[in-house]
């Protein structure tokens, strides 16, 4: 009974925390639109990061490309996403910062299973000076995907994300850097933590995506 108590009392305080830090966003670094919310994964003083998400509008009727941004504190060696809420069988985005700290890679990962992801060639990522950017306590990352909004599994279902409505995403991250953070396909440690979240994909929409994003560097 106790600690079906400490479980729910942990729940209602990141429901409540990241209700109070979540909304449409706009980004002066790159002119875009966000829907934005923020994922506390420390209890002790409510560290987390910011996760982002700018697409078309109207709202396209197949795949489409999804222009991402996190905020993610300097103690976090990696932090990931997965675009189909789990880590089997859904197109994972990585990233981290390079060897010294002034740049960060965005890395294309696919798992059968819960296993260490590898290399994903139908999922690519483009990083954009504008909007990336590292500080004294965080370091922020923006950059296109394109293949992230649909995918095939084994059995030959291939899910997808609709613009419409919410979506569940999954992210985790680890303290620990890559082995090799000057390479995307750096092997990476077990996360210390992962967890699901939802984003409304409509409130991100952008008139003029194609246009923003193509002036994008």
């Amino acid at each position: 009974m106790y600690w079906t108590f400490l479980l729910w009392l942990a729940a209602l305080f990141l429901r409540e925390a990241v209700a109070d830090k979540e909304g449409v966003f706009q980004d002066r670094d790159t002119g875009l639109t966000f829907y934005q919310t923020y994922q506390p994964y420390k209890l002790d003083n409510g560290r987390g990061m910011w996760f982002r998400i700018a697409i078309p509008s109207p709202q396209p009727s197949g795949a489409f490309d999804i222009v991402t941004q996190l905020i993610v504190p300097n103690e976090v060696g990696w932090a990931g996403v997965s675009w189909g809420g789990g880590m089997a069988e859904s197109p994972l985005l990585v990233v981290f910062r390079n060897a010294n700290n002034q740049g960060v890679l965005a890395s294309s990962r696919w798992s059968n299973g819960h296993t260490a992801p590898n290399a994903y060639s139908s999922a690519t990522y483009t990083v954009y000076k504008a909007g990336t950017k590292i500080n004294g306590t965080h370091w922020q990352v923006t950059m296109k995907c394109t293949g992230c909004t649909s995918w095939s599994r084994r059995d030959g279902s291939k899910p997808s994300i609709k613009p419409a409505g919410g979506h569940r995403l999954g992210w985790a991250y680890s303290t620990k850097k890559p082995t090799s953070p000057n390479s995307a396909t750096a092997a990476i440690s077990v996360h210390d933590n992962a967890m699901y979240f939802e984003l409304d994909f409509s409130k991100g929409g952008n008139a003029n995506f194609a246009s923003i994003v193509g002036k994008l560097q």
